[in-house]
């Protein structure tokens, strides 16, 4: 053991150990003399024996064991060491030994470790102690250990007594060494003082009322788990729906495609001297009804869209993902800066001004009725919304080619609720502020 510096300081202990380290001869009143000082230092501290002795046993086996069986140890302690700490050397390990010490789990599996390899003499330190038994066990083990395990007997007061009167020098030096030792270790910062049973006991009631507390959000999150679930279903379904009819429309797309070719064909075998004229006149025909289909294939692909978005929106929501929108909300400020929007659809405009005024905007509505309107209000705005679900294929061409001609953003809405038109806003002015903050960067 390390602390001569520390031993020079208690005079009469460090003469003691000198003296018995040279074979000196002692006499029993000045080996008494010492026992009081020292017993004295061990009642004033936080600490016991047992501990200090379960600690120094440690310290052996890290700096004399194979580094593999440290290593071991300390796995199945559940505190493994990394390849740093096993590089760095005893000390190091040792070090991390200390700090985990306080740990109720780490410091059982080492008194457990120890009693299994001390097997015979655990059993017989529980005993009644003999003269016999304690010769034998010196011949075996080195006095800490002896110490340790009497400490843990159920005879202990025996067994102490017992030392004192038959090893009583050994016993006093010993006490000096581990007494000095957990100064030189500290020992007082790595044992964590306990807490007070009334402490404990209000620390229980507040992690029951705090287990309480999240069993109810649990349950209710639970229920609005389901009720999502229950719509994500339902846009399942409106989506399966909406693709059968993509696919029906296809098909007649091809059917009319191939009924058109066919009587094109014969209409020239049959009228050669108007091939041209009425060939241009079909093909016109054609191309306005393909032109047509397609257009309700794009209107019923948009449908689609808004479903799948309002799906993703659904699951974004059972999951929590929303969060970071939440905080770019905080973050970027929701104003229009004064930008006129336009809304197409729906019979209730007041609503509507009223939730774009709330964003700083201007708002020029367009009832499903008023038709003719639909190009002035596109033309003189910075963005569309169009209510589909209120409209018809009519509008949604007309509003289509208006916003493509005049460059201006076009976005559906697949309800008239003022809550979806108001989510669709907020994302349109966050998707702006964040196309500024990037060209900004």
């Amino acid at each position: 053991m390390k602390g001569e510096n520390l031993k020079e300081k208690e005079t009469i202990f460090n003469e003691y150990s000198q003296m018995i380290q040279n074979n000196k001869p002692i006499k029993k009143r000045y080996t008494k003399k010492v026992f009081k000082e020292i017993e004295k230092k061990w009642k004033n501290t936080p600490y016991s024996i047992k501990d200090v002795c379960l600690i120094h046993q440690s310290n052996s086996m890290i700096f004399e064991a194979e580094i593999h069986v440290v290593s071991q140890l300390f796995r199945q302690a559940k505190t493994p060491l990394n390849t740093n700490e096993k590089k760095s050397g005893r000390r190091v390990i040792f070090d991390k030994f200390k700090k985990n010490f306080h740990k109720p789990a780490f410091k059982q599996f080492f008194e457990d470790y120890y009693d299994s390899i001390f097997k015979d003499l655990s059993i017989t330190m529980h005993a009644t102690p003999s003269l016999d038994t304690f010769k034998s066990s010196l011949l075996q083990y080195d006095f800490v250990t002896i110490l340790y395990l009497a400490e843990k007997s159920l005879e202990r007061a025996k067994w102490i007594k017992f030392i004192k009167k038959n090893a009583f020098q050994t016993y006093t030096k010993t006490l000096i060494d581990l007494y000095f030792f957990s100064l030189e270790e500290h020992v007082e910062s790595t044992l964590r003082k306990q807490p007070k049973l009334k402490d404990q006991k209000k620390d229980m009631k507040s992690l029951k009322k705090e287990l309480d507390n999240i069993k109810h959000e649990l349950r209710i999150a639970e229920k609005s788990e389901r009720k999502i679930r229950e719509e994500r279903t339902k846009l399942k379904n409106e989506i399966n729906q909406l693709k059968q009819a993509n696919e029906k429309l296809n098909k007649q797309l091809e059917k009319a495609l191939k009924e058109a070719d066919e009587e094109l064909t014969a209409f020239i075998k049959e009228n050669e001297d108007q091939l041209t004229k009425e060939k241009l006149e079909k093909e016109q025909e054609i191309k306005s009804l393909k032109e047509k289909i397609e257009d309700e294939l794009e209107f019923y692909n948009e449908q689609i869209t808004l479903l799948v978005n309002e799906l993703e929106y659904a699951r974004r929501q059972s999951f929590n993902e929303n969060s970071e929108n939440s905080e770019m909300e905080h973050e970027i400020s929701l104003d229009l800066c004064g930008k006129k929007v336009a809304l197409i659809g729906g019979n209730h405009s007041k609503k509507y001004i009223s939730k774009v005024k709330e964003y700083n905007g201007e708002l020029s509505f367009v009832p499903v009725d008023d038709y003719y309107l639909i190009p002035g209000a596109i033309s003189n705005s910075d963005v569309v919304f169009f209510l589909t679900d209120v409209a018809g294929h009519k509008h949604f061409r007309c509003i289509k080619k208006e916003s493509k001609r005049n460059g201006i953003p076009l976005r559906y809405i697949n309800s008239r609720g003022l809550a979806t038109f108001e989510r669709e806003l907020k994302d349109y002015i966050m998707a702006v502020s964040s196309e500024q903050l990037a060209g900004n960067q």
